[in-house]
This record gives structure tokens, C-alpha cells and sequence, in this order.
């Protein structure tokens, strides 16, 4: 990861290493304390690797959520402005798996959004 803490030209100001080649990286308040950590998803085994803290060394929390092959999104699914959580977006049918815990179980949410085939992007659009 290469992080910069501002949007102007220049090197990053936070460089570490977490995850492998291969890996989709994530962004999320995992733990509600006002600051994101990283995260990514391994797409072989649909496991979700996260941590709270910018630095190198073992995941906070590590889970398997949905089919592997699928398009890891992160959000804070439950409304609460609070914690982050993950889902995935299937591109093949246009659904997204969304789950307001950090853990292994059933989506919490399922929904149809838009045509098959787009690439999913989640945010806070209308503030908190």
C-alpha cells in the first residue's frame, strides 16, 4: 500500500506491505473509531483480510464471505455512520451481497442495482 494524506502531486506518505500480487485492496473503518484501515480480498477463496491500522503485519480479522470470483465492495451497510462492513457485487446477475457484520454468515442485505457487468462503487453520498 501507498498512502498519501493529502490530494496534491507527490510520494506517498505511508508505504507498507499487506496482502500479495493478486489481492483487491479495500478501504474501511473496520472497528468505529473514526479512521480507516486497509483491507483486501483474496479473489481465489472469497476471504476478506482486514486491518485497522496502516502498518505491515497479520490481518485484525479474517473471514470468507460469498463465492470466490466475485467484486468485494466496502460501506457502512447498517445506516449507523459507525463501522464499515464488506459485500460483493456479482457481476454476472447485478446483485449485491452486503453483510453489516465482520464475520463469516449470510448477507444481511441483497439487492438488484443497475445492469449486469458494472464495476460497483460505494460512498456516503448524501452525509451523515
Amino acid at each position: 500500500f501507498g498512502l498519501r494524506q493529502s490530494q496534491k502531486a507527490g510520494p506517498p506518505d505511508v508505504k507498507f506491505i499487506f496482502g500479495r500480487p493478486g489481492m483487491i485492496p479495500l478501504a474501511g473503518d473496520w472497528n468505529g473509531d473514526g479512521r480507516d484501515g486497509v483491507g483486501y480480498y483474496n479473489p481465489r477463496t472469497g476471504i476478506f483480510n482486514l486491518r485497522n491500522s496502516l502498518s505491515h503485519g497479520p490481518a485484525w480479522v479474517s473471514f470468507r464471505f460469498g463465492p470466490p470470483h466475485m467484486v468485494p465492495v466496502a460501506g457502512n451497510w447498517s445506516g449507523t455512520g459507525r463501522r464499515d462492513s464488506v459485500g460483493y457485487y456479482d457481476p454476472k446477475t447485478g446483485m449485491f451481497y452486503l453483510r453489516d457484520r465482520l464475520s463469516t454468515g449470510p448477507a444481511t442485505t441483497v439487492a438488484k442495482f443497475g445492469p449486469t457487468g458494472m464495476v460497483p462503487l460505494a460512498g456516503q453520498w448524501f452525509g451523515a
